[in-house]
């Protein structure tokens, strides 16, 4: 691959023990990934990836195929090498991709019924249906959530897992929650534990 066109996920591969390869029961569905690259030409980028993930841009799967988490996380952080280097850049893209289900006709209606209380007590169970080896646990409490996930170490990288902090706020947003807040109390390379509020 050549690290200076795709810096983000040199580092990233760096962290992993066997680079793409790494934890072969940690998987993610391809949609994940799919959504990522919407709107992004990484296809034309392909020969500068690794393997692995040139052949996923060149010819993607379908959306429900599980794929090993280390793609979907790999090709994350080539979208934001090309198109999201910063932090600001990346957080508010992650902001907008996850609003864009609001405007979705078939979740419109249920995501406003739902509630940030329900969402994030569905949202273990949700993890479950687009993660393997990722796990979520959610402490609700009176308008506040505090979510810890957990993970192999360095499968997700710092860039990674900030890019939750967005992604919770906006699904408090989406579900009806007011003056929301979303933060990241502590990573390591094994965890992240975020707090989300709502009033």
């Amino acid at each position: 691959m050549n690290p200076a066109r795709f810096p983000q996920l040199a580092s990233y591969l760096a962290g992993l023990p066997a680079g793409l390869e790494s934890y072969s029961t940690c998987q993610t569905k391809a949609s994940l990934a799919l959504s990522a690259m919407d709107g992004h030409d990484l296809a034309s980028h392909a020969d500068d990836l690794p393997d692995a993930l040139a052949g996923f841009v060149r010819e993607p799967p379908p959306a429900g195929v599980w794929i090993p988490a280390t793609w979907s996380d790999g090709i994350f952080h080539a979208v934001c090498d090309l198109y999201y280097p910063t932090e600001a850049a990346m957080q508010q893209w992650t902001f907008e991709r996850s609003t864009q289900l609001a405007k979705n006709p078939l979740y419109r209606g249920l995501l406003k019924a739902v509630g940030p209380t329900r969402m994030f007590r569905m949202g273990p169970r949700m993890n479950r249906l687009f993660q393997r080896g990722t796990t979520l646990a959610n402490e609700i409490r009176d308008r506040s959530a505090v979510s810890r996930m957990t993970f192999p170490p360095g499968l997700h990288d710092r860039v990674n897992l900030s890019s939750n902090v967005p992604a919770l706020r906006a699904m408090a947003v989406i579900t009806g929650g007011k003056g929301v807040k979303a933060r990241m109390l502590e990573y390591s390379e094994t965890h992240a534990l975020y707090e989300c509020t709502w009033v």
